[in-house]
């Protein structure tokens, strides 16, 4: 009799000790899926649109000013990789003096006259891959992610075209004269915060490491003609290499 009771308790102990085990060995396994499943659900917003509004904060201590608006789309490309696009108008104002030999000469009554701003408006598209490389550990971590909130780098390339553009000397033509495009390539690295769901920051540093000015016209004459020349960013500056910072307002819809 004492011995069958011994034998039943030892029967209990193990099978509660088997239930323990397997409950652990499941739980673990569950917990285990549960991160393999994070790791595929971690991904930034699908699509994305709406308006901005962006300036480059630099071109203040080089005596020019520019404010760009329009529209843009930023679409996802892998987990953490998307594509944005944007179109919309550069306004900018450069300050700029003009000298000149009164008399055809050099060195001969050389006046100067004060600096005063000058306008021009630009049409630009621009197209740029980004990573955002913080986005997984910022949704770990219970951190903000809403509107692909977060670090990010990316390298946009921006094509260009002046619609207006002030008249420097006697000319008093506002339109051009014949197309031109600039095309800019820089590589870009900031950070994005959204404080609603519908309203976002974003702040960036940029390296211009060239800028292609093409002018293409064509001439009952001359033909068809274009040359390349290096220079900034299209808004009249002469910096053949540029770094600027970048701050952006955008309304998504």
């Amino acid at each position: 009799m004492y011995c069958n009771q011994m034998n039943k308790r030892k029967i209990l102990v193990s099978a509660l000790f088997l239930l323990a085990v397997s409950g652990t060995s499941a739980q673990e396994g569950v917990t285990l899926s549960d991160t393999r499943m994070d790791r595929k659900e971690i991904k930034v917003e699908k699509a994305l649109q709406g308006i901005y509004l962006r300036t480059e904060l630099l071109q203040c201590f080089s005596n020019s000013v520019s404010l760009d608006m329009g529209y843009f789309r930023e679409d996802r490309l892998a987990p953490t990789f998307t594509l944005r696009t944007l179109a919309g108008l550069c306004h900018y104002v450069y300050w700029m003096s003009i000298g000149g030999n009164l008399f055809g000469e050099e060195h001969i009554n050389y006046k100067e006259t004060p600096k005063k701003p000058y306008y021009g408006l630009n049409l630009a598209v621009e197209t740029a891959p980004r990573w955002y490389f913080s986005h997984c550990p910022r949704y770990r971590n219970g951190r903000r992610t809403m509107l692909n909130s977060g670090w990010f780098i990316g390298v946009p390339i921006q094509v260009a075209s002046s619609i207006l553009s002030q008249p420097i000397f006697s000319s008093d033509k506002w339109l051009p004269e014949h197309v031109d495009l600039g095309v800019t390539l820089w590589v870009q690295a900031g950070f994005r915060y959204a404080f609603t769901p519908h309203f976002l920051l974003e702040g960036s540093a940029s390296y211009t490491p060239f800028f292609a000015f093409l002018p293409l016209h064509t001439s009952a004459k001359w033909g068809y003609g274009g040359y390349v020349v290096l220079h900034k960013r299209y808004d009249g500056s002469d910096a053949v290499e540029h770094l600027e910072v970048e701050l952006k307002a955008a309304y998504v819809f």
